[in-house]
C-alpha cells in the first residue's frame, strides 16, 4: 500500500489482527477436520495431536470419538499458537495490500509449519508429535496464513503516523 506522503507510515491495526486470527483459527480447524476425515479416517486427528502437547499420550486414547475433555486442550493449543502466528503475520504484512496479504500469508503460514515442526517440536522428542508430519497440515497452515492475511487486509483501518523507523 502506498504511503500517503513522504515521512508517514501505516499503523498496525491490532483489532483487525485479532479478528483475522479468530477467523483463521476457525477456518484452520474446519479445514483440518475435513482433511483428517477424508485422509486419516477421523476428523479429530490434528486436534488430538495438538491436545497431546498438554495431555501427552492420553489425547490419543480413542482417536475416532468426540470427547470434550480431550479436545479442549487441542482447542487451547490452536488458540494460543494461532493468535501468536496471526499477530506476527499481520505485523509483517500490514503495509502491502490484499494480494500480498493473501499470497504472503499463505507462504508465511507454510513457513510457520516448517519452523514449528522441524525446529521447535523435534527438540521436544515426544512420540505423539510424529503425527504432525503430514501434508494435510502443510495445506492447513497455508490456508490459515492466506485467510489471516486476507481478513486482516480487509478489516484494516488505514491510519498513518509520522515515520520514525521500525514497524
Amino acid at each position: 500500500m502506498a504511503e500517503p506522503r513522504a515521512g508517514y507510515r501505516q499503523v498496525f491495526d491490532a483489532r483487525a489482527a485479532f479478528v483475522a486470527g479468530i477467523v483463521g483459527i476457525i477456518v484452520f480447524a474446519l479445514t483440518m477436520m475435513g482433511l483428517d476425515a477424508k485422509f486419516s479416517g477421523s476428523p479429530w486427528v490434528t486436534m488430538r495431536s495438538a491436545a497431546s502437547l498438554f495431555t501427552g499420550e492420553a489425547a490419543f486414547a480413542d482417536i475416532n470419538s468426540f470427547s470434550p475433555g480431550s479436545l479442549a486442550p487441542g482447542l487451547l493449543a490452536y488458540l494460543i499458537v494461532g493468535m501468536i502466528l496471526a499477530f506476527l503475520l499481520a505485523l509483517l504484512l500490514h503495509r502491502f495490500g490484499m494480494l500480498a496479504g493473501i499470497i504472503g500469508g499463505a507462504i508465511l503460514g507454510f513457513s510457520a509449519y516448517v519452523l514449528i515442526y522441524y525446529v521447535l517440536l523435534r527438540h521436544l522428542d515426544m512420540q505423539s508429535l510424529l503425527t504432525l508430519k503430514r501434508w494435510t497440515l502443510e495445506v492447513g497452515h497455508a490456508v490459515f496464513g492466506a485467510v489471516v492475511g486476507g481478513v486482516y487486509e480487509w478489516l484494516e483501518r488505514a491510519r498513518y503516523t509520522r515515520s520514525h523507523g521500525g514497524f
